[in-house]
């Protein structure tokens, strides 16, 4: 009966998926399954006798495999992630499981480890982090990001004592060369202006697309509003310049809203909506220009508003009168 549950447990531990190897308490492999051999690409015969240590990758300092050891010394058992090393040199990510096996007398006799190869899970845990962080189109920074990006910014700048701008950018009239070129065009477009902001910008700046033709900067170290105007002028500089798309030759430009921390906003959402307030001015003034953010901008935003919605009201109010009046005709 012995001999049958050894044999039926040796079958179990071949045809695992998951890496088994069994070491003596000085840490000598004395044992391993196929997985293993498949896994680390080391062949049984040449690890016998070695230290696990010969799949260390270098990710790890002493202090994390001092922890790892302690624990299990002292509770018999160590679960985690771990980067080794397989033969051919290849560093991957591997959950790890180790445990201490005891003898009759309660004492630890061997250590036993049991592993898989985590790769895969990695690169789609990383490919999800990077769609949920990055639009799809031009591959910078969504919307998620670029709000992480800058309370990052005013929380840096607010232990500090800094200052932080916010760049609010909307192509100037892209809807026709869209609609006219074709959404295919249209996109090659935003390809190409994302591309020269980039150029213009510093690697510690974060360009954003917020959406359509609207994109958005984060300057976290604008220490002047001359560093901010500076920074608007190049953009628009290099946007204006001529793209080709094709067969055609265009020209397009842009307006920026610009907002400063602490002046302008003490909050990512703030920032934001002055921005986009400074943007719509930049609009007003005749496009292919920028604005920095002043108080007066939200009230007359907020006056628009009103007048829009009792515009709406008395439109809507004459609609049910008309209709009104025709159903009174009708049964006369």
């Amino acid at each position: 009966a012995r001999e049958a549950h050894l044999r039926i447990w040796g079958e179990v531990v071949e045809g695992l998926h998951e890496g088994i190897v069994v070491t003596n308490l000085a840490g000598d492999i004395l044992d391993c399954n196929p997985a293993f051999e498949r896994i680390t690409g080391h062949a049984r015969a040449e690890v016998l006798g070695l230290n696990p240590r010969v799949l260390k990758s270098g990710r790890h300092d002493a202090a994390f495999y001092a922890g790892m050891w302690d624990a299990l010394v002292t509770r018999g058992s160590w679960v985690g992630e771990v980067w080794n090393r397989r033969k051919s040199g290849e560093i991957y990510p591997e959950r790890l499981a180790l445990r201490a096996v005891r003898g009759a007398d309660g004492l630890p006799t061997h250590y036993v480890g049991m592993f898989s190869d985590i790769s895969r899970e990695k690169r789609d845990q990383a490919r999800l982090d990077y769609l949920t962080h990055h639009d799809p189109l031009t591959g910078f920074a969504n919307r998620q990001l670029f709000m992480e990006r800058l309370q990052q910014a005013v929380e840096r700048a607010s232990a500090g004592e800094g200052k932080a701008a916010v760049l609010l950018l909307d192509l100037d009239r892209f809807k026709t060369i869209n609609d006219t070129l074709g959404h295919e065009r249209g996109d090659s477009l935003l390809l190409e202006i994302c591309a020269r902001c980039r150029r213009v910008l510093r690697d510690t700046d974060t360009l954003a697309r917020l959406s359509g033709d609207e994109f958005v900067i984060v300057l976290p170290d604008a220490t002047t509003a001359d560093v901010s105007a500076d920074t608007a002028r190049r953009i628009l500089d290099a946007i204006a310049l001529p793209c080709r798309l094709g067969e055609h030759e265009i020209s397009i430009t842009a307006s920026i809203g610009i907002a400063l921390f602490p002046r302008d906003g003490g909050d990512e959402s703030t920032l934001l909506r002055n921005a986009d307030a400074a943007m719509h001015r930049a609009k007003e003034a005749g496009r292919n220009g920028f604005e920095f953010y002043t108080e007066d901008m939200n009230t007359s935003s907020l006056g628009r508003l009103l007048l829009e919605h009792q515009l709406r009201g008395a439109a809507e109010r004459d609609r049910k009168s008309t209709r009104l009046n025709s159903s009174h005709a009708n049964v006369s």
